[in-house]
This record gives structure tokens, C-alpha cells and sequence, in this order.
């Protein structure tokens, strides 16, 4: 038996005799898609992003600033480090005469009675609130110490005055409205509303503000830092002020 002999024309190049991959799914598709997309990066990044720790998941015996550092290393990955009140330029108010001369027996005793009537006579006299005695101890630094809520009140919010200040040992208002035996949520709420870098000054002990409140508050300072936290990541406005 005879084959006949017949000819096949190749007219395919090397390149088309490769082998073809089956189409991809539409699924595949969208999901390769989402890869390049700019805005799926950004939501992957956010997804890497370490979570706040809760209040209900730290140790009653984590201090308060230890537990400011955890927000800040989980959000940003650089806490902000502590700096002592006398080596901080251009950040504090300086005692002048004039607020010496207006530290008087009456200015206190406004302050003390939190007769703001008074406080506001006193001031149409010339009274400067913004007034310390010659150790930098301010009428701010005892309404916080003393948890008089409604002259700070009107101090900051209508008098306007700054919490930028310190005493003679560098300790700020904050300093004192945590040492207070009670926990004092509104005032500390405010001092941070104007100054939160006051979290991070430290006195000539070495001691920041919350290193003065009592273990047994830690847990309900944890809760309080938690609802708070805007405050405390603040961290590139704080950088500015303490790394300068």
C-alpha cells in the first residue's frame, strides 16, 4: 500500500506556536485590577495600620503614659519624647512685673471663692489673671490644683489666658491638675483642647503631668486617653515644639 507524500505549509512564526493561556476569570480580573489601583493601596496600607489598643484590653497596671505611648507607636510609630520644661525655647510665657505686681490677696481670694463677677470687676481695673508670684506659681496652677472648674473655665475660654506656663520647677498646670487626689476629666480635658504638648514637658524631676496620678485612677485614665486620643496624636504639631 502507497502513502501519497503531502506538503504542510507552516505559515505560523515561532511566537504563535507558543502555548496560549486560557483567559483569566472575570473575577481574576478584578481582583489583579484592584492591585494597581491607587485608592485599594492606600486602603491596604490603613489595613497594615496597627489598632488603638482599648482600654479593655491594657493592664490596670500600665501607667498612663506608657499607655499614650501604645496610641502614638500604633498610629504613627513614633512616640514623642519628654522634655524637660526648662530646656524648651520660645514655649513658655515669661513672669513679668506686671503679673507679679497683680498676684494679690484680692486676685486669690476671686479665684478661690470662684466669684467670676468679681474676677471681672478686678480685671476692668487692670488685673492681669495671667498673674504668678515670683516661684512662676500662677492663679491657672491652683484652679487646677484645687479642681475649680468654673473660674478655669472662664480664665481660658473668655479671659483667654495661656496655659503655656510654668513654675520655678517647671511644673505646668497640667503637672497639678494630676496631682489632684480626685481625677479631674474636664479641667485635664481643657488644658489639652489648648496645649496638648503639655503631655510631654517634664519638671526638673524628670516627671511628666500624668506621672503624678495615683495607680488606682490608671484604668479610668486608660478610658479617658482612649476618648481623648485626638489630643494625643497630635504628634507632627508636638514634634515641631519639642525637637526644634
Amino acid at each position: 500500500m502507497q502513502f501519497k507524500q503531502t506538503s504542510i505549509e507552516i505559515t505560523q512564526t515561532p511566537s504563535s506556536l507558543k502555548r496560549k493561556r486560557p483567559p483569566m476569570s472575570s473575577s481574576l480580573t478584578s481582583k489583579l485590577s484592584k492591585l494597581n489601583d491607587p485608592v485599594d493601596t492606600r486602603t491596604k496600607m490603613k489595613r497594615t495600620e496597627k489598632q488603638i489598643p482599648s482600654p479593655e484590653n491594657i493592664s490596670s497596671h500600665t501607667s498612663p503614659d506608657a499607655y499614650i505611648n501604645l496610641i502614638i507607636e500604633s498610629h504613627s510609630g513614633e512616640p514623642v519624647k519628654p522634655c524637660p520644661a526648662m530646656s524648651i525655647p520660645n514655649y513658655f510665657l515669661e513672669p513679668t512685673e506686671e503679673h507679679m505686681a497683680s498676684y494679690t490677696t484680692e486676685v486669690l481670694a476671686a479665684v478661690q471663692e470662684q466669684d467670676i463677677e468679681s474676677i471681672k470687676a478686678l480685671m476692668k481695673d487692670g488685673h492681669s489673671f495671667q498673674c504668678c508670684n515670683r516661684f512662676g506659681e500662677s492663679v491657672i496652677h491652683m484652679a487646677c490644683r484645687r479642681g475649680l472648674k468654673k473660674v478655669l473655665t472662664f480664665l481660658l475660654k473668655e479671659a483667654d489666658l495661656s496655659v503655656r506656663i510654668k513654675d520655678d520647677y517647671g511644673r505646668t498646670p497640667l503637672h497639678d491638675a494630676c496631682w489632684s487626689k480626685d481625677p479631674q476629666f474636664e479641667i485635664i480635658e481643657m488644658l489639652l483642647q489648648q496645649e496638648p504638648g503639655l503631655l510631654f514637658v517634664t519638671d526638673k524631676r524628670g516627671f511628666t503631668p500624668f506621672a503624678y496620678s495615683r495607680m488606682e485612677h490608671w484604668s479610668t485614665w486608660h478610658q479617658f486617653l482612649y476618648e481623648n486620643r485626638n489630643f494625643v496624636l497630635e504628634t507632627e504639631k508636638l514634634k515641631e515644639i519639642f525637637q526644634r
